[in-house]
């Protein structure tokens, strides 16, 4: 269950300003070694920090983050419908 979705800007993560750690999923975002989980479209952060388990890279498949928000959104749209059942 997705617990929060929180937007954040690739500096900040890369800067320490976003705290990830390892219960937390990012998309589209610079890989933090912390999280659980890093999916990106960009095969430079295959160069810039290597390969890693917790590492998904997928050139192909753009707009991580707005599929993500689509996903958390339907989500919440489903707890609120069982909410009022």
């Amino acid at each position: 269950m997705v617990g929060s979705t929180l937007l954040a800007e690739p500096a900040d993560t890369q800067a320490g300003r976003i705290a990830v750690g390892p219960e937390d999923i990012t998309a589209s975002l610079p890989y933090v070694e912390s999280v659980h989980l890093c999916f990106d479209h960009h095969v430079s952060e295959l160069e810039r920090v290597g390969k890693h388990e917790n590492l998904v890279i997928r050139p192909h498949v753009r707009g991580l983050k707005a599929r993500v928000g689509e996903t958390n959104d339907r989500i919440s749209r489903l707890e609120t419908r069982l909410e009022n059942m």
